[in-house]
């Protein structure tokens, strides 16, 4: 783990329980909790779902995108006026951070993370959130959807109701 990322986790835990990351006591998590803790924040995509899927990934983006999660973990801040290059960064990681939770769901023998006991459950969002989000590097290809022409795989289909 980086330190900034480290950083980022520790200021969480100084805000919600008042002491640091270290001294907090770790609660083992599997991908099934992970994932209900990431879930929420599908609210932040929706309303612009249907934009999103017509911008293409862009790294350069990358740290923009580090700074809306730092800005959400640390101040709550929404993410309605960041501009769609930076949603569409943060949207590939939320989706690739889903399919690690459930690619993880069949080994409950092992934890897929520790967090600190005692937060409350919008802390345990944004904790998981910056755990997994934050400095992110993808462990999944991209899917460029941007560039997908579903309409030429019905060109030679009727249009007329049978």
């Amino acid at each position: 783990m980086q330190e900034k990322h480290f950083a980022l986790l520790d200021a969480l835990c100084r805000h919600e329980l008042q002491n640091p990351l270290q001294s907090c006591q770790p609660e083992s998590i599997d991908a099934d909790t992970a994932l209900e803790y990431i879930w929420p924040l599908q609210d932040r995509f929706r309303k612009r779902l249907h934009q999103l899927k017509t911008v293409r990934y862009r790294r350069q983006y990358e740290r923009e995108a580090d700074k809306a999660i730092r800005d959400y973990v640390l101040n709550d801040a929404s993410w309605d006026d960041i501009p769609l290059v930076v949603l569409r960064v943060l949207l590939e990681r939320y989706q690739q951070s889903i399919i690690l939770c459930v690619a993880n769901t069949l080994d409950k023998s092992r934890p897929l993370m520790h967090i600190p006991a005692n937060l409350s459950p919008h802390a345990k969002t944004k904790f998981a959130v910056a755990f997994w989000l934050y400095l992110m590097k993808l462990p999944y290809e991209v899917t460029d959807e941007s560039a997908l022409d579903i309409d030429s795989a019905f060109a030679g289909l009727s249009d007329r109701l049978h």
